[in-house]
């Protein structure tokens, strides 16, 4: 039974990457003449937006979206395999050049040693070259906000500098580079999709429709969680959701395609525990793992599992299963899941490297190890603890506010059986732990992209609205006469 169990994770693993390489190679099949007016039309967008965007509390970069357009539009149809694999941006046919592998950070900030450092020129712009390793790092030059800043590490002097992808998109559709630079560390699930989106609509167009649809889904997985587990846990997901962005999620197309998963995900896994249809709940979360590599940037993933994990955990509560049951869900889910992410991402990296002799393992780990490596200088004035205990005032802040509201309504609270109490929630305890273990691993990667990897922190506000709902009762509505 075990080597069953074993080879069917296997054939799954298989499945689903030849399902990721042909999804890949489809979306690579039609020239990018085909979206070429709705790119024009996003660059003029995002140039005028610039790299940051503000809607009220929420701050939105505008990076990685001229980015992903730049690749849909790098496309090469007549070589779809490759196109797929590399995926490339400022690549055009009659307009390249020259082209440079993905190496350590051409598309984000980087530090190269003041005396390891020779500077070269590509497409009229001055990039740093780490002398040692051939990496490429981007400089002062007309695509930056602002000059680069000098700063001392570990008795080291450093260049560092912030990269504008919005003026490079525009530069790029205007004719003006010719060196392409590929990006085939991640596996960039999204470009199919966008691609096809681009046939039809602008940034901003789809910008408008992911909300749309992204209201759509909040809806009806609350409707799922009312039928299932009661008004209070529908209002609990939603509420947490809306509080940590999810509703301007839709203008990032950066982190929709996360999201996408994580709703699509949740809502069959709810429907096909409603209809008691019999099915490998840890295979699922091993095929989440992996679409969560397949789609996203390393956004927040963290979400894919945890909203899963914690719905699982209240089927579990709803029928019963004991804290080991509960716990032993938590620790093989999490694994499997992990298992599927990590083995996906490993093998985008072996099979480029199969196919076009590369170094992108290589490159993958070293971007592991920078993402984790000790951070002993602030970036942007903030250190990992800074991060942190804004994060957590804000959950908190936000779980006050749903308690004013629904404060009218609390009977009282059930505080006498203090250590029943914990046994019934330790399994939500130990979700709520999970991000701050996650992000204190990736400390580098949080201090960098804490605008949009906070997201992760919606487990730590749904799993102690879960604890509190747990140890309260409500009042009944009152029956109307006659």
């Amino acid at each position: 039974m075990h080597n069953k169990c074993i080879m069917r994770y296997i054939r799954t693993y298989f499945l689903v990457i030849m399902l990721f390489i042909l999804i890949m190679i489809a979306g690579c099949l039609f020239p990018s003449t085909w979206i070429e007016e709705n790119v024009k039309q996003s660059a003029e967008m995002l140039e005028k937006e610039g790299r940051w965007r503000k809607f009220g509390f929420s701050i939105i970069d505008n990076v990685a979206d001229p980015l992903m357009i730049n690749e849909a539009y790098s496309v090469d149809y007549r070589d779809p395999i490759f196109s797929a694999f590399a995926v490339r941006k400022n690549y055009k046919e009659g307009l390249t050049k020259g082209q440079l592998k993905d190496l350590r950070g051409e598309l984000i900030t980087f530090q190269v040693p003041k005396d390891k450092m020779e500077l070269i020129e590509i497409n009229g712009v001055l990039y740093s070259k780490d002398t040692r390793t051939n990496y490429a790092v981007l400089t002062q030059n007309e695509l930056n906000d602002s000059p680069p800043e000098v700063i001392e590490l570990d008795g080291e002097t450093f260049y560092t500098t912030e990269y504008n992808t919005c003026k490079e998109l525009k530069k790029f559709v205007d004719g003006e580079v010719d060196t392409s630079v590929e990006y085939a560390r991640y596996w960039h699930g999204y470009l199919p999709f966008l691609r096809i989106l681009l046939l039809f609509f602008n940034v901003s167009e789809i910008r408008m429709l992911f909300i749309v649809i992204f209201i759509m889904l909040l809806i009806y997985m609350m409707i799922l969680l009312k039928k299932e587990f009661g008004l209070s846990i529908a209002i609990i997901f939603a509420s947490a959701l809306i509080w940590h962005d999810y509703l301007m999620v839709g203008y990032s197309l950066q982190c929709s395609p996360l999201f996408f998963v994580m709703m699509i995900t949740t809502i069959i896994f709810i429907k096909k525990k409603e209809k008691k249809k019999s099915f490998d709940a840890y295979l699922y979360f091993f095929i989440v793992g992996m679409l969560t590599s397949f789609v996203d940037y390393l956004t927040c993933p963290l979400i894919s599992l945890g909203v899963l994990l914690t719905i699982e955990l209240l089927y579990f509560k709803k029928g019963s299963k004991s804290l080991k049951d509960s716990i032993l869900l938590i620790i093989k889910a999490s694994i499997l899941w992990g298992i599927g992410y990590g083995i996906t991402w490993l093998s985008k990296w072996i099979i480029y490297d199969v196919l076009y002799d590369g170094e992108i393992l290589k490159v993958g780990m070293t971007q592991f190890f920078y993402r984790a490596q000790r951070s002993n200088y602030k970036i942007k004035g903030l250190r990992l603890l800074d991060i942190f205990l804004t994060l957590l005032m804000w959950g908190a802040l936000g779980i006050m506010v749903l308690i004013l509201i629904v404060f009218p309504n609390i009977e009282e609270f059930k505080l006498k059986n203090i250590k029943k109490i914990i046994i019934n929630n330790l399994p939500f305890m130990i979700i709520s732990i999970i991000p701050l273990v996650w992000h204190t691993i990736l400390k580098n990667h949080t201090l960098l992209h804490w605008n949009f990897s906070f997201r992760d922190f919606v487990l730590i506000q749904i799993s102690v609205l879960i604890i509190l709902n747990d140890i309260v009762t409500y009042k009944k509505p009152k029956k109307c006469d006659g």
